[in-house]
């Protein structure tokens, strides 16, 4: 297996396009449909499947493919029902679930769930959830399950297994969910952040989290974070704490908060430049995390509009403004392409909340303006550290990165859910650098192994990290 220190250069020079290499927001093809809260999911392929949504229509079934090879959107078959406030999970097998969410032209709150099989191109009804809800949460678990949490007030709980295509209850949380975020922290437990409304409150909002426990199948509560909020959104930062930013209360949140796992504990972050909800936020393989888009007023009868406006928070915590979108929007949805270095966002609205005009607009975010890889470069080549492989999930290759700081004996191992030695892809002494290897998902015989979780570990004498990642067949 080769393996070689990569420059800057070459980094920029192999895996960005050359249309990107002198901006950072840019439009690209439009989507067929305007729509916003849709959902958006990365496929194996690479290619990204966008699902339902909301327009000046109503509801949507609609769907298409964004073909990351072509820069182009196909029209794809449409699900059996309209909605938007639904989730979308990729499952190991390679097919999406889809569940939930609200039926406007109906004026229905939806328990159906559909699966989408690239493979064959074709939407499929399963099993239908045992609550009907909308503005919940879809997470995988590292067993291949996936778990439902809350939507509209309510506190119900469920989890679908796909290899029996059947939904059953699991343990409710301890408070209503809507408008939370639901995170997979390492060793599996889910994270449950926040909360908007009551049926008795519209103005109830919650700093309580929940974490739900894998092994027994219950909730429990974990620390608060300091301040309640509700819309707004969540990235895994590359040391595996929770940056939280933004979101609404009373009134729109700049606040941003970070949740170290380990001690359990909830610290105050750099604030926003400009408060706002219903945005986006995604960590950059640098580290850094790209806040994009939102919605902001002090009133939503008359006021409440789309921002255009995006903010970086850099590896030492600190918020930056950023380039901004080429149109404002929010109810969007922003999607990692290729191998992390590209990002795409779709649709949204614009416009006054009350008078919202929908998007089929969509703008790809090249990250190697502004110095941000010579930064990256500067700062990883004074740290030990291990990358979250690109993609994940993966078939049949993904690309593992990892920094050395000084010259030292290093091993990278890829293992088994239960612990054991799949392949050894490193044992040697390096420099100190920065180095890019491939995993092809075999075994040391060479052999193809099976769809699963696996971790791969980076260790030398003085350090250790363990990443986790999932190769879907």
């Amino acid at each position: 297996m080769k393996i070689k220190v990569l420059t800057t250069a070459s980094i920029l020079l192999s895996i960005v396009p050359f249309f990107l290499l002198n901006a950072q927001w840019q439009l690209t093809n439009s989507m067929h449909v305007s729509r916003s809260y849709h959902t958006a999911t990365l496929l194996p392929s690479g290619n990204v499947l966008i699902a339902g949504g909301l327009n000046n229509i109503g509801s949507l079934n609609s769907c298409e493919i964004y073909n990351t090879i072509l820069n182009d959107w196909t029209v794809a078959p449409p699900m059996y029902y309209r909605r938007f406030g639904h989730s979308a999970a990729l499952l190991l097998n390679g097919k999406v679930l889809v569940t939930g969410g609200y039926d406007y032209q109906a004026s229905t709150y939806l328990n159906s769930c559909e699966l989408y099989d690239p493979i064959v191109n074709s939407w499929s009804m399963t099993d239908s959830m045992r609550t009907k809800r909308s503005g919940h949460t879809a997470t995988l678990l590292d067993d291949g399950r996936v778990l439902v949490v809350g939507g509209e007030y309510s506190r119900s709980c469920e989890i679908y297994d796909p290899l029996i295509s059947k939904w059953f209850d699991v343990d409710s949380t301890h408070s209503p969910r809507m408008g939370h975020s639901a995170t997979k922290l390492e060793g599996g437990k889910v994270i449950i952040i926040g909360s908007w409304g009551a049926e008795w409150d519209y103005d109830y909002y919650l700093e309580t989290c929940e974490l739900f426990n894998l092994q027994t199948f219950s909730w429990s509560f974990t620390d608060s974070m300091i301040y309640a909020r509700a819309f707004h959104s969540t990235a895994v930062l590359s040391d595996d704490r929770l940056f939280v930013s933004g979101g609404k209360n009373s009134e729109h949140v700049s606040q941003c908060e970070v949740y170290d796992p380990v001690d359990n504990v909830w610290s105050v972050s750099d604030s926003l430049r400009q408060p706002r909800s219903d945005h986006c936020s995604v960590t950059l393989l640098n580290g850094e995390v790209l806040i994009i888009g939102g919605q902001y007023g002090t009133d939503p009868q008359s006021n409440y509009h789309a921002l255009s406006s995006c903010e970086l928070r850099n590896v030492n915590g600190i918020i930056v403004h950023a380039d901004s979108l080429k149109i404002a929007r929010y109810g969007h949805q922003a999607t990692l392409l290729q191998d992390g270095n590209i990002l795409l966002v779709t649709g949204g609205a614009e416009g006054l909340h009350f008078n919202r005009i929908y998007l089929n607009s969509c703008e790809l975010y090249s990250m190697n303006t502004n110095g941000i890889h010579e930064q990256r470069s500067n700062i990883n080549a004074l740290s030990f550290q291990l990358r979250q492989n690109y993609p994940n999930p993966f078939n049949p290759t993904t690309k593992i990165e990892f920094y050395l700081p000084k010259t030292t004996f290093v091993s990278l191992t890829i293992i088994d859910f239960i612990g054991n030695k799949i392949k050894t892809i490193v044992s040697e002494e390096k420099y100190a650098g920065k180095y890019i290897v491939i995993w092809d998902g075999t075994n040391d015989k060479n052999e193809k192994v099976s769809s699963s979780v696996y971790f791969y570990k980076l260790e030398t004498n003085e350090n250790k990290i363990v990443r986790k990642m999932i190769l879907l067949k």
